[in-house]
């Protein structure tokens, strides 16, 4: 398998403009794609007797991570927006982390049924922003889209010790058998819990 962007696959970016390049109108722009492993932004560019391409845009905050999920997001962008083609359309992958873009890769896949792929994921060619351009044969918007809205940031967890739930004294005279309405049986005389049924 070639590694992302390496070897092969960086000597391979212009034979997939030169193999599938052509004059392609965008028919779908949906900014809020979701799946039940992630949430992404999906641009569907088409044309008579080409095939489609879809340009894939997510950051990181939005569940499974496309190179982690890529064969089942591909399995839902082909069932949902090009679902009477023999082929998926071409999956080209734009991972954003925050500040950094990892930029446009196109992912291959070989089909093994209806709307359905091999395992796993084989990396494709990098393609630069004008590469794509010319493959699709028109401008690729590479934001996430207006339609985004960024989650929340997660709460931090309060530090032990600072709610009920955390570290805890026993007052003097208090006891051990009564703390928070806990109240244990009484030990037995003997050491031990023989005799105690703890099936019920």
């Amino acid at each position: 398998m070639d590694g992302p962007g390496g070897g092969a696959a960086g000597r391979r970016n212009r034979a997939v403009v030169i193999e599938h390049g052509g004059s392609r109108i965008r028919t779908v722009d949906e900014h809020a794609f979701v799946t039940q492993h992630g949430s992404m932004r999906v641009q569907v560019f088409t044309a008579e007797g080409l095939r489609s391409v879809a340009v894939v845009t997510q950051t990181d905050r939005e569940g499974r991570s496309l190179q982690n999920g890529a064969e089942r997001y591909v399995e839902e962008v082909w069932q949902r927006f090009c679902p009477e083609e023999i082929e998926p359309p071409l999956f080209i992958a734009h991972q954003l982390l925050g500040e950094l873009d990892l930029g446009f890769q196109q992912f291959l896949f070989t089909v093994v049924g209806p709307h359905t792929v091999e395992r796993p994921v084989r990396w494709g060619p990098m393609l630069t922003l004008a590469e794509l351009e010319e493959l699709v044969g028109g401008p690729v918007d590479p934001d996430r889209g207006d339609g985004y809205v960024e989650p929340e940031p997660a709460q931090a967890r309060p530090p032990v010790g600072a709610s009920g739930f955390g570290r805890f004294a026993v007052l003097p005279g208090a006891s051990p058998s009564s703390i928070c309405g806990l109240r244990l049986p009484p030990r037995p005389a003997r050491s031990g819990w023989k005799g105690l049924d703890v099936r019920r």
